[in-house]
This record gives structure tokens, C-alpha cells and sequence, in this order.
């Protein structure tokens, strides 16, 4: 497997019990294998809902899960890994086209349902300049 989906390795192992995560020298080159894949030209930083909440600067923009906190600009994404992995990269760009000068992610929870969602993020965080 090149990377996590939405079907997860665990779920292929009865059919498949060699089956390897990760790429090698062989695997086949495509972009959402490579470090970071889309990311949009305004820096994102990862943070807790609390960090973003606690924040002052008027110039950031805010992808958070279920709300945008009040006072802020941004978007909400779902707290559902597959409905937020839906609208990730849409929101990314509309954040991006708000010319701020950073996206404020907030941190999506750890649980095996968001793996190929947190995968996701830190191809984004690692391609943005944040």
C-alpha cells in the first residue's frame, strides 16, 4: 500500500497477509506518495482547538472541525474522517484564495478512522512554507 485510503491495511490482511505499508525503489511514482502533495501557498500551522482559540492574528484564517471559533475567519469541516477527507483539499484552496497570511489546522483526533486524513494533512503542512 503507497499510502492510507479508505480502505485500511488491517482490512486487507485476511486476503492479503504479505501485504506491506510504504514505498520502496520499486514502487510506482505518483503524487500523493511523494512527502507533500497539494498544499496551498499560504503557511499552515497545526494546532490544538485551544491554540486556535486563543488566538489574536487578525490575518489568519482557521480550518477547524464542527465550528469556526467566533471572531475568526475560516471554514468547518465535519468530525466524520470520511466527510471531512471529502471536503479537505476544497477547503485548503478557499482558505488559500482568502490571502491570509497562515491557515490555522486544527489537530483532527489520532484513532485509526483518520489515518489516511492525517496522512493527508501532513503531506499539506509538510508542502506549505508554515
Amino acid at each position: 500500500i503507497l499510502r492510507p485510503g479508505k480502505i485500511r491495511h488491517e482490512q486487507l490482511l485476511p486476503f492479503l497477509p504479505d501485504l506491506q505499508m510504504g514505498s520502496d525503489l520499486t514502487s510506482p511514482r505518483v503524487s500523493g506518495a511523494l512527502e507533500s502533495h497539494y498544499a496551498p501557498s499560504t503557511p499552515i500551522h497545526l494546532q490544538s482547538r485551544s491554540e486556535i482559540e486563543g488566538s489574536d492574528d487578525e490575518n489568519a484564517v482557521a480550518l477547524t472541525l464542527e465550528n469556526v471559533p467566533v471572531g475568526m475567519r475560516g471554514l468547518c469541516l465535519p468530525a466524520q474522517a470520511e466527510a471531512y477527507a471529502r471536503g479537505f483539499y476544497s477547503s485548503l484552496r478557499r482558505l488559500d484564495e482568502m490571502n491570509a497570511c497562515r491557515i490555522l489546522l486544527e489537530k483532527t483526533p489520532s484513532s485509526i478512522e483518520w489515518l489516511a486524513v492525517n496522512d493527508r494533512i501532513k503531506r499539506a503542512v509538510a508542502g506549505s512554507s508554515g
